[in-house]
């Protein structure tokens, strides 16, 4: 295995293992790091084994550096990179840090003119310059580079500034999902993921893909059109030494409609939306919308638009239910799309409410679980837009106990002492 090795590393590495045979190490920490284990020491030569260093051009004049290293005051942990630089901007030397808050020996590696064309590196009583994942390090003291090729403790510590969470919008666009979101200096590579529940956390089962730093944009192409299937997303910003920090969620819900001629559909409002705020860009939104019809709980009335400008352009927010009709022909769904928030739903008591289950509520399934989560309802109804009825509820379990998800569109009657608020 060795002589494989040492095949693969090429000339100059083999002179530069055999000259720190015969070197060895004042220093007892650095004789633990090559001591030990041959294989480890073969890595420490040359840092592009690990895959995680760049390619680096290694020459016969060298020093290499060793010791502590911090970032923000802490530890580096393991897989800390650690990279040296020339006056000239020249990468001289790379490592991974094994250790927390340790950096093995890093080779350090000088001009060679001795060959054409010239080999890049050091030059003789040139300072070194040392980053921490791409950052600029202090190094204690600092280290005036000559070929005496001795290890040298050096100190390293570095502030690196953390990822910013993005803020990400949303937006339907026939059957893909479309997400954008802003970016930050500290931010060095984004993860999306895409789950079916509204509040999850971000993990190998829910990684759709990693983009770059100067990524604001992804496509989900064809997940919409089921109005069975939910979609939430997270936007991962992944910074220095690992940290993360994760977008808001945002979600898409696709609603049938009846596309009949003079039929009713109902619609829920489950996420905030930017660009929806009233009820003639909602009918935009839908396209070929005839009517729109929201739940007025205070007079027991409807408040009624018809497009373009026609009628009460009532506001619309999330937890709104809403009615609608479009002409025949029209489209027969319609994806609502916005930031996930936990949602509090304003009631009146002794009165039909108008409302959607908003998404903390993803725990519940049927009218039985949604009728008690809220308290003092007398009645639960749910619109099937293609027999054109309701379906009825009545605590504790007559009538018909239907299905209920996080936007499910509701009709309910609470009795006089019901609550204010579903929360």
């Amino acid at each position: 295995m060795m002589v494989l090795r040492f095949t693969r590393l090429g000339y100059g590495s083999i002179i530069t293992i055999l000259a720190m045979a015969l070197l060895g190490f004042s220093n007892e920490s650095a004789k633990a790091t090559t001591s030990s284990d041959p294989s480890a020491f073969l890595k420490m030569i040359n840092a592009t084994d690990n895959g995680l260093c760049p390619a680096l051009q290694s020459t016969l004049s060298f020093t290499f550096a060793y010791g502590d290293i911090t970032v923000n005051g802490q530890p580096a942990p393991i897989g800390t990179i650690v990279k040296a630089y020339s006056p000239r901007g020249t990468l001289v030397g790379c490592t991974e840090v094994t250790t927390v808050g340790h950096y093995g020996s890093m080779y350090i590696y000088g001009e060679d003119n001795s060959v054409t064309p010239t080999l890049p590196g050091m030059r003789s009583g040139e300072t070194v310059t040392f980053q921490i994942f791409e950052n600029q390090a202090t190094a204690v003291p600092s280290l005036s580079w000559s070929n005496d090729r001795e290890p040298h403790q050096i100190a390293l510590s570095a502030t690196v500034t953390a990822p910013v969470a993005p803020q990400v919008a949303i937006a339907a666009n026939g059957t893909d999902v479309h997400l954008t979101w802003n970016s930050a200096p500290s931010n060095l590579s984004f993860e999306i993921h895409r789950h079916s529940t509204p509040f999850f956390s971000p993990s190998a089962t829910t990684f759709l893909a990693t983009l770059s730093s100067s990524s604001t944009t992804f496509t989900d192409v064809g997940i919409l059109g089921n109005v069975n299937l939910q979609h939430y997303y997270i936007v991962r910003a992944v910074g220095d030494t690992e940290q993360l920090a994760d977008s808001i969620p945002v979600g898409a819900i696709d609603y049938a409609i009846n596309a009949g001629g003079n039929q009713y559909s109902f619609i829920g409002l489950p996420f905030e939306m930017a660009d929806i705020t009233n009820a003639a860009t909602l009918a935009t939104h839908i396209g070929n919308v005839q009517a729109l019809l929201k739940w007025n709980a205070a007079t027991q009335t409807f408040r009624f638009f018809v497009p373009p400008t026609s009628g009460d352009n009532f506001p619309v927010q999330a937890g709104d239910a809403i009615f609608l009709q479009v002409s025949s022909g029209g489209p027969t769904f319609t994806t609502i799309a916005g930031t996930v928030t936990t949602s509090q739903i304003q009631l009146t008591p002794g009165a039909f409410n108008f409302l959607t289950v908003p998404p903390q509520k993803s725990a519940l399934t049927n009218a039985t679980e949604t009728a008690l989560d809220i308290g003092g309802v007398t009645a639960l109804l749910s619109w099937n837009s293609s027999t054109q009825l309701f379906r009825f509820f009545a605590p504790p379990n007559s009538g018909d106990r239907f299905s209920v998800s996080v936007g499910t569109p509701l009709v309910i009657n609470l009795g006089s002492g019901g609550p204010l608020q579903w929360q």
